[in-house]
């Protein structure tokens, strides 16, 4: 009894130490899941999804997406239509299927709606800082006067030629 207590400790020790020194060493890290992993073979251990789902089998590397794995959905063209999940670790490259949802739980994203930003719109979409000023500032004369002689000296600017150009910049200095 106390053995199995004593492997049960030593494998939570183990999972717990590999995701602490994952940002400073993944290599360590590496080795601590793949102990862990080997103490499960051993013990004749089924892990659970949430634990499978975390780190390759092959080599331990423990997944994050974009990071250290190639994340994939495909659809399988069988009668039931489900997707598949599949994960390839970029340390061995070795791939994991998972099963994911049906196809119809999916929603397709309609792209006709959106508009795409530029440049031009982005100016439209953002508030001036005069806006900005006018929101938070409710009320008091002086704030006001404040934002109209902004405002005044902004469309000054604008029409002598744009505000902020190399002219300005080099006679500055």
């Amino acid at each position: 009894m106390t053995e199995v207590k004593a492997q049960s400790s030593r494998m939570e020790y183990l999972f717990q130490a590999s995701h602490a020194v994952f940002a400073q060493c993944p290599e360590l890290s590496r080795f601590y899941m793949s102990e862990f992993q080997q103490c499960m073979r051993q013990q004749d251990l089924i892990p659970a999804k949430s634990i499978t789902r975390t780190c390759c089998p092959r080599c331990g590397q423990i997944y994050v997406p974009g990071l250290n794995t190639s994340v994939k959905l495909q659809t399988r063209r069988t009668k039931k239509k489900r997707n598949q999940l599949i994960y390839q670790c970029n340390a061995c490259t070795h791939k994991m299927m998972f099963q994911g949802s049906s196809v119809a739980a999916i929603p397709k994203a309609d792209l006709s709606k959106t508009t795409a930003v530029t440049p031009a719109t982005m100016t439209t979409l953002l508030p001036s800082p005069i806006e900005k000023k006018k929101k938070k500032n409710k009320g008091g004369k002086k704030n006001q006067l404040q934002a109209m002689l902004a405002s005044r000296q902004q469309k000054e600017a604008e029409k002598k030629g744009g505000g902020l150009g190399l002219d300005d910049f080099l006679s500055s200095l």
